[in-house]
């Protein structure tokens, strides 16, 4: 079984797919996939340089990510190209990972952590989708915390993705971060037995 793991920005998915792995699960984190890609294959890096120029890599040539965030996240018409560069071989990277953990052990849950499985739709990738939910002002006091992200950064980034509203009509769970780790454990290991009979 394939569970998708959505929420907006800073909502605190990945601490509940960590939760989540530590109960069984294992984890895939697109972002991980992404990062990857780009740092191991040749032609997705030159793609990036000739798309959005050299002022997005350091003189060792390697991707500055906050840079090219700041970049995409601003402008939709850019985040629009860096999404076609990426989208095909990262689903094609995740599928082969879904398809080598199901011959290891067909009945291991394999949790998908993406943050816009909507906006690229392609929810059909999986049997169920999750979406964490956390209030706006947490969510910006996390990031600037943990980041170190401007305000501006952080609208954005919020800004350019769906509404989160708009996820959890789209989803089959919900769950609610206000903060607690305690209890973002207690509703992972909860979902997690809810999935195990499913």
């Amino acid at each position: 079984m394939v569970i998708g793991v959505t929420g907006g920005i800073g909502s605190g998915k990945s601490l509940f797919c960590h939760e989540l792995e530590k109960l069984g699960a294992y984890v895939i984190d697109a972002d991980k996939v992404a990062k990857e890609l780009i740092d191991h294959r040749k032609d997705l890096h030159d793609k990036l340089k000739n798309k959005f120029g050299a002022q997005v890599f350091d003189s060792n040539d390697n991707l500055k990510r906050r840079e090219l965030g700041r970049l995409v996240f601003a402008d939709k018409k850019y985040l629009e190209q860096l999404n076609a560069v990426m989208q095909k071989p990262l689903f094609r990277e995740i599928n082969q990972s879904i398809n080598k953990i199901r011959i290891k052990n067909n009945k291991k849950i394999i949790i998908v952590d993406m943050a816009i499985i909507f906006e690229l739709g392609v929810e059909s990738l999986f049997d169920y989708i999750v979406t964490i939910y956390a209030p706006l002002p947490l969510r910006i006091k996390w990031l600037q915390r943990d980041r170190g992200w401007t305000e501006k950064e952080i609208k954005d980034r919020i800004n350019a993705q769906m509404q989160v509203e708009q996820k959890i009509e789209k989803s089959d769970f919900i769950i609610q971060n206000k903060g607690s780790v305690k209890n973002l454990r207690s509703k992972a290991l909860r979902l997690f037995n809810i999935i195990k009979l499913l």
